[in-house]
Formats: C-alpha cells, sequence, structure tokens
C-alpha cells in the first residue's frame, strides 16, 4: 500500500510540474494598425516578423493608404510568436514618389514588441 501511495504520489507531482512549465501558445487574434505619416500615399506588403519560434511574413495585400489615414488588418494567429514573449516587427511597403512617377520600396523596423492575445500592434510610418 506504501509503496502504491508513493508511486501515486510521485505521478501527481511529475504531472503538476509539467502543468507549470508548460508553453504560453500562439499569440492569437492579433491586429496590425498602420498610420501613414510619410506625406505621400504608402501600400503596404507585409509585416516580417522574428519571434521566438522563428522568423515570417504577414502578408498585407498591397493595401493602399493615404496621407494621414490608417488602416486595420483583421484578426490573425501569429504561429511563431508565442503570447507574452517579445518579437521584432518589419513592415515593408511601397511610397509613391511623385516627382518621379514610381513607387519605392521602403521598410521600417519595430523591435522588441510584446505580443498578447487579442493585441493590435500600432505601426506608425514616418519618411525616412
Amino acid at each position: 500500500m506504501r509503496l502504491l501511495f508513493s508511486s501515486f504520489a510521485v505521478a501527481v507531482l511529475m504531472l503538476c510540474g509539467f502543468a507549470t512549465t508548460a508553453v504560453a501558445g500562439d499569440c492569437n487574434k492579433v491586429r496590425f494598425e498602420f498610420t501613414n505619416s510619410t506625406g505621400a500615399k504608402v501600400k503596404v506588403k507585409k509585416v516580417h516578423i522574428k519571434g521566438n519560434d522563428g522568423s515570417w511574413n504577414e502578408n498585407i495585400s498591397n493595401k493602399q493608404i493615404l496621407t494621414g489615414k490608417k488602416h486595420k488588418t483583421a484578426k490573425r494567429r501569429l504561429n511563431k510568436l508565442d503570447s507574452g514573449k517579445k518579437g521584432d516587427f518589419t513592415v515593408k511597403y511601397d511610397r509613391w514618389d511623385a516627382p518621379n512617377n514610381k513607387w519605392k520600396a521602403a521598410s521600417q523596423k519595430f523591435s522588441g514588441l510584446k505580443c498578447t492575445d487579442g493585441k493590435t500592434f500600432k505601426f506608425d510610418l514616418t519618411r525616412k
């Protein structure tokens, strides 16, 4: 009986230990909000994210944003950035170059941003 109780106690302690060391999991229901402060219209292409489980691109589909305007994406899951962890985000976009009548590639980095479920990341794009 004593051996059975000891085995049961060890099993319970192991399960409790695993429960307290569980990984937080993917950051869910995240949105991106872009503010265009560049002085020209922009087309946001993607956000490159370096998370705690790797790097990847979130497609923004060339969303055009006029000067001084904002755009907010639908909710998404960041599957390589766990909730509660920090990541580095690089917004890649094209900026309208009116004097040359063409789009020019640009990017802006936002480092060390903490992800939590339901968060809206706010990216203010400025002229570089």
